[in-house]
C-alpha cells in the first residue's frame, strides 16, 4: 500500500481553527513548535527563515521542537473519512486508526492477484471471486491427480501423460505417456510385408 497523505483526507467534522496549519491550511500532521507556534515549516523555512506566525527570525530547524503530546493527540483523534470514500468505504474513524483500517479492513483498497503469475490488481471486496476465475490459479484434477492452471484445463484434459487411452490394435487401456512405447511392442500392430516391393502390399500382424 503507497503511503497515506494526511493532508488529502476528508475530515467528518469542522476542524476547530488552532489545528490548522497557517501555511498549509490544513490540520497538522507532526505539530512542532517555536516557544507558541505549530505549523509544517520545515518545508517553510527553506524559502524564507521566518516565524509564519509572528514572523521572528529563525536560523535553522534546530530551533524547532515537538508540540505537546496534546496537540498532537487532539489532531490524531480527529475523525476522518476513509480514503477510499469515493470508490465505496463508508468508514469513518480517528484519523491514527486510519492506516490499520486501509491494511486490515478496509474492503475497498486496491489488492494484487495472490497468483505469482496473474498481474491483475482488484479491489479487496473483489478478490475472492476474482481467484475463483483466476486463469494463473492452480486446480487439483481427481481424475489424475495432477495440478494445473485453470488457463491450460482444457488442453491438459487431452495431453495429459495419465489420462488413459486404448490401444487401437489390442484394445489394452494404458495411460497416455505409455502409448508410444506399447505401439512399438504391440503384437496386434500391423506391419508391411517384407516384400511388398515386389507384389502388392499387403499387411501382416507381428
Amino acid at each position: 500500500m503507497e503511503s497515506l497523505d494526511l493532508r488529502s483526507l476528508i475530515y467528518v467534522e469542522a476542524i476547530n481553527s488552532n489545528l490548522i496549519c497557517c501555511i498549509c491550511q490544513a490540520p497538522f500532521v507532526d505539530p512542532v513548535v517555536i516557544e507558541s507556534c505549530g505549523s509544517c515549516i520545515n518545508q517553510a523555512i527553506t524559502s524564507r527563515p521566518t516565524c509564519p506566525v509572528d514572523r521572528s527570525r529563525l536560523s535553522d530547524v534546530c530551533d524547532l521542537k515537538p508540540a505537546s503530546k496534546i496537540v498532537s493527540n487532539m489532531v490524531n483523534e480527529l475523525l476522518v473519512y476513509c480514503s477510499n470514500k469515493d470508490v465505496g468505504c463508508n468508514y469513518q474513524g480517528q484519523r491514527q486508526l486510519l492506516s490499520c483500517h486501509l491494511k486490515e479492513g478496509c474492503m475497498f483498497t486496491i489488492v494484487e492477484c495472490c497468483n505469482e503469475e496473474c498481474q491483475e490488481s482488484v479491489l479487496k471486496k473483489d478478490l475472492p471471486k476474482h481467484m475463483e476465475k483466476c486463469r494463473a490459479g492452480v486446480i487439483n484434477r481427481e481424475s489424475c491427480k495432477c495440478k494445473v492452471q485453470l488457463g491450460t484445463f482444457e488442453g491438459h484434459c487431452d495431453s495429459c501423460p495419465l489420462k488413459h487411452i486404448e490401444c487401437p490394435h489390442c484394445h489394452t487401456t494404458l495411460v497416455q505417456s505409455a502409448n508410444d512405447m506399447h505401439l512399438e511392442e504391440c503384437s496386434e500392430r500391423p506391419s508391411t510385408c517384407i516384400h511388398a516391393e515386389y507384389d502388392s502390399p499387403r499387411q501382416e500382424k507381428l
